[in-house]
């Protein structure tokens, strides 16, 4: 009898569905993984490439306020054919500047003729899989940029003090784009917003041979120095970006560190003399100096020195060190992680007892090698201040930048401007010149209207400009040029505003006084279309006047002063004091500023042509 009890076969088909879900789920996953590494491989390569352009530009932002004006036909061509001829085996004769452990740059002169003709500079920014001296490249970008002729100092740079630049206090020096908004504002572009200032596009310049700039104070800098003599920094002064010194650099202060650490946000410091970095200096990038170098502070970068390097006990170094000199190492615990010395390299006796230093000594650091280091090139002194020729030859009188305002436009008198305008209760005449009173009995004329829409007028003023009595606002239509031969004042709370589409240039041969409570406003962006269908400022002040000695201002912004203005004044000392700020750029003899006045360079002047510089890039 059989049993109610039967044994049932399996087939497996259980089995078999599982095992076909466990290879899709790892091919699934494999797949993803692929992905993954794919997408992190193609950031990678975009953050290379990204970093190859910003180091090249930053060199080529650098070098382009080292060119004189030349007449470059063909070096153009040049350029090109370096960058894209760029060979590692015939780089010795390319100069060299790291951005990093892993970014260097290197570039080379390029003229027509080849005889050194400084036409213009060919640049590569390459980035690399290790330290730039052991990996191999990644990314690579190059740039060249070439002089088209013209002046070698554009009127429109960022803040220039032609003899010497002192900031004290706490003005602060910055950028913005008056083409994407006012300053201050939060701007929407590409997806995402940004504050439209605190940018670092603008540069501190000096141009004398041994003008100097000395900072104190807290005078925070957001963007690049290029300084003809010796950098003094003292305090807490941050500066956000490269500084090239023509002379020594001191750094007793800090170099960024606004977020309270003190650590340094800036960029690279090179200096054609000796640099000394104090206990309270931080470098954030490298230390290039064709002299010798003194440390007790902090330098993140490589450093590359053309004599000797001293780094006492409380030095902090994070990056290797390269000197045609000795070498002498304090008792720090922040040692340079690699040395190269032309001469000898000396270090604390006890190194011997320690392993981890005394295998950086015996592995990483080497004396008596043949050591070229890269010279530091700079601007010792431009010796053209004045490119536009606005203070006359022999040290006397306006020059042609004035002559030939006036003989080359039909010009009128402002007395009889206002005439024949119905005007004549405007303003009143006086030995001195006129004054812009605001209206005269019952006829009120506080909002002075100088100019015609879609009309150029030349006036000129045989005397001093004032404004007074009933006067709150001048009002400009047109373009306008205004030629004052005395002083100009613009004071009593009076408002000077450029309508839309309209532009004012003020030439003056005595002093400009910007006071009380005055407002030079535009009304849209400050760079405009004039009516010969050319870029310029919507305001820009253009002085003859030659300042006697350091205290001596030619042109004075104080009170409270907003000034949305282009000031050009190469033979003048130029006053910032008080809150008054300035949106747009100054160019002075001499640039003092105290206070809490500020300027804030607006990048919409580097759409002018001023027949200056070209950079162009090409990516490869």
């Amino acid at each position: 009898m059989k049993s109610g009890c039967y044994s049932h076969r399996q087939d497996g088909a259980a089995l078999i569905v599982v095992l076909i879900l466990m290879v899709m789920a790892a091919m699934l996953a494999v797949t993803g993984l692929q992905g993954g590494v794919t997408n992190e491989k193609l950031a990678g390569n975009y953050r290379a490439d990204a970093l190859a352009q910003m180091a090249a530009e930053s060199v080529a932002s650098l070098k382009a306020v080292s060119l004189n004006g030349t007449n470059p036909t063909k070096a153009l061509d040049v350029c090109v054919n370096l960058v894209r001829s760029f060979d590692d085996q015939e780089v010795s004769d390319w100069e060299e500047s790291s951005r990093g452990r892993n970014v260097k740059v290197f570039f080379k002169k390029c003229s027509k003729d080849g005889k050194g003709e400084k036409a213009g500079y060919a640049i590569i920014g390459r980035v690399y899989s290790g330290p730039s001296s052991e990996g191999k490249a990644v990314a690579e970008h190059g740039v060249f940029i070439v002089n088209e002729g013209g002046p070698s100092s554009s009127p429109y740079d960022g803040l220039v003090g032609c003899d010497g630049v002192s900031l004290s206090g706490g003005p602060m020096i910055d950028s913005y784009d008056s083409r994407l908004g006012s300053y201050g504002e939060t701007v929407s572009k590409d997806a995402g917003s940004f504050y439209n200032g605190k940018r670092s596009n603008v540069t501190v310049k000096t141009i004398k041979a041994g003008a100097g700039l000395e900072l104190k104070g807290h005078s925070p800098i957001y963007g690049d120095l290029n300084i003809a003599g010796d950098l003094i920094m003292k305090g807490q002064t941050p500066l956000y970006g490269n500084a090239v010194v023509g002379g020594n650099a001191e750094i007793n202060g800090k170099i960024g560190g606004m977020d309270g650490s003190g650590k340094s946000v800036g960029g690279d410091l090179s200096v054609m003399g000796n640099v000394t970095v104090g206990n309270a200096g931080v470098v954030q990038g490298k230390v290039s100096a064709n002299g010798d170098m003194s440390s007790s502070g902090k330098v993140e970068g490589d450093i590359e020195i053309g004599g000797n390097a001293d780094f006492s006990s409380s030095s902090v170094t994070n990056g290797g060190v390269i000197a045609e000199g000795n070498v002498n190492i304090g008792s720090t615990g922040s040692p340079p992680q690699s040395v190269r010395a032309g001469g000898s390299i000396s270090y604390p006796s006890w190194w011997q007892y320690n392993d981890t230093f005394s295998q950086l000594a015996s592995s990483s650091y080497h004396q008596g090698s043949n050591v070229n280091v890269g010279k530091v090139s700079g601007s010792q002194g431009e010796g053209q201040c004045d490119a536009l020729s606005v203070l006359g030859e022999n040290g006397s009188g306006p020059g042609k930048f004035f002559s030939e305002t006036l003989s080359g436009n039909s010009t009128v008198t402002a007395p009889g401007w206002f005439d024949s305008h119905g005007c004549e209760h405007c303003y009143s005449s006086n030995s001195k010149g006129i004054n812009l009173t605001g209206g005269k009995g019952n006829k009120d004329a506080s909002d002075t209207v100088i100019g015609e829409a879609g009309k150029s007028l030349v006036m000129e003023v045989g005397g001093d400009l004032s404004t007074g009595g009933k006067l709150r606002k001048i009002r400009v239509k047109g373009d306008v040029v205004l030629v004052v031969n005395g002083d100009f004042d613009i004071g009593n709370n009076t408002q000077l505003v450029v309508d839309k589409d309209a532009s004012l240039e003020v030439l003056v041969t005595g002093k400009t006084t910007l006071s009380g409570g005055s407002n030079l406003l535009t009304s849209n962006a400050l760079v405009r279309k004039g009516q010969d269908g050319k870029l310029k400022p919507a305001l820009s002040i253009f002085s003859a006047y030659r300042s006697s000695g350091k205290n001596d201002a030619g042109v004075e912004v104080s009170g409270a002063n907003d000034s949305y203005v282009n000031i050009y004044a190469p033979g003048a000392n130029v006053e910032v004091t008080g809150s008054g700020s300035i949106y747009g750029a100054v160019r002075g003899k001499e640039v003092n500023m105290s206070g809490s006045g500020d300027i804030h360079y607006d990048e919409a002047l580097l759409d002018i042509d001023s027949g200056g510089k070209s950079i162009k890039w090409w990516e490869g």
